[in-house]
C-alpha cells in the first residue's frame, strides 16, 4: 500500500466514493476532506476498490475504515488487513477512526483485549431524520417551529434561494462579517473552519456541493452549504447573521426542503467539536 499527500486536486476524482457511501459519517464527504485536510495532513490510497485516508491528529496517524466503493465488505476487511501490515512494516501504532457501527463489533473480535474504543463526545455526528427537518413537527420541534414563525413574521419579505456563482462577492461579503465573529472566540478550529468556507466557495460545483441563501429585507442573513452521501444529506456549512432572531432553523428548515429528494432520509450535520453553545443547538 502506498499513501500519498491528499491534495485538494484529488478529492474530485473520489467522488463516487463518497456519493455511494452507506456509513452515514460526515468525513466520507468531499466538503469535509476539502475543508480539513490541510489541518489534519491527510494522506490517501486506492486498494481493491476502497479508499484508505489516513488523518494525523495530536502527533498520531489516524486510519479511516476502508470504503469500499461498492459497499464490498470482504474488500475493506482485506484493506484493512494491508493497513495493518503497513503499520506493522513502518513501526506506526495502529489506530482506526470514524469506523462504522457495524464494523466495530469485527474489530473487537479481532483484536480482543488489544483493543481499546473510545467514543469521544465532540466528535459524534449530529443525524436526524430529514422529514424531522421539512416539517418540524409535533411537541418535540415545538420551539423551532416557534423561531420560524418568528423570523417570518418580523422579515415577511424574506426569500430563500439556491446559491449561484453569480452570489459569490455577496456571499464573501457576508462571510467576512460572520468571520469577525469566529475569531472573537480565538479558537484554532474555529479559524481553520472559516478558512474552509472561504476556500472552498469556488470549487463548489467541481465538488458536488451546494448552497442556500436566505435573505430578509433584500439582505443575506443566513447561508448553508451541503452535499448528498448515500440516503443523506450532509451539511458541511450553517452560518446566519447576529441579531437576527429566527434566522438559524429557518435557513436549516428550507435548505432541507429544497434539496432533500426522494432519496434522503437523514440529514447529518455533523459535529459539534466541544462548543457548548452548538450542541445546545444541535440537541434542541
Amino acid at each position: 500500500m502506498q499513501l500519498q499527500k491528499l491534495e485538494r486536486k484529488d478529492i474530485e476524482k473520489l467522488l463516487p466514493y463518497f456519493q455511494n457511501q452507506r456509513t452515514h459519517i460526515s468525513n466520507y464527504s468531499a466538503g469535509s476532506l476539502f475543508m480539513w485536510n490541510k489541518y489534519l495532513s491527510t494522506m490517501y490510497a486506492e486498494e481493491e476498490g476502497c479508499l484508505v485516508l489516513c488523518d494525523r491528529y495530536v502527533g498520531n496517524r489516524y486510519f479511516y475504515w476502508p470504503l469500499s466503493k461498492d459497499g464490498d465488505a470482504a474488500a475493506e476487511e482485506r484493506v484493512a488487513e494491508k493497513i495493518e501490515k503497513f503499520c506493522r512494516e513502518n513501526y506506526i501504532r495502529l489506530h482506526f477512526t470514524a469506523v462504522p457501527r457495524e464494523r466495530l463489533s469485527g474489530l473487537v473480535m479481532r483484536y480482543g483485549s488489544e483493543v481499546h474504543v473510545s467514543d469521544i463526545r465532540k466528535w459524534r455526528d449530529y443525524l436526524y431524520n430529514a422529514q424531522d427537518f421539512i416539517q418540524y413537527p409535533g411537541g418535540k420541534y415545538s420551539g423551532q417551529r416557534n423561531h420560524v414563525n418568528k423570523f417570518k413574521k418580523g422579515n415577511p419579505d424574506y426569500t430563500f434561494a439556491r446559491y449561484t456563482v453569480a452570489d459569490r462577492a455577496e456571499t464573501e461579503a457576508f462571510l467576512r462579517e460572520i468571520a469577525k465573529v469566529q475569531t472573537e472566540k480565538e479558537e484554532t478550529l474555529a479559524a481553520e473552519e472559516m478558512r474552509g468556507v472561504f476556500e472552498i466557495l469556488p470549487k463548489m460545483e467541481e465538488l458536488g456541493l451546494f448552497g442556500g441563501i436566505l435573505r430578509a429585507g433584500g439582505e443575506m442573513v443566513a447561508f448553508s452549504v451541503g452535499e448528498y452521501c448515500g440516503d443523506m444529506l450532509v451539511v458541511h456549512i450553517e452560518k446566519a447573521k447576529r441579531g437576527v432572531a429566527g434566522a438559524y432553523p429557518t435557513v436549516a428548515q428550507l435548505f432541507a426542503k429544497e434539496y432533500c429528494n426522494e432519496r434522503t432520509k437523514y440529514i447529518n450535520r455533523e459535529d459539534d467539536s466541544g462548543d457548548a453553545g452548538l450542541r445546545k443547538s444541535k440537541l434542541q
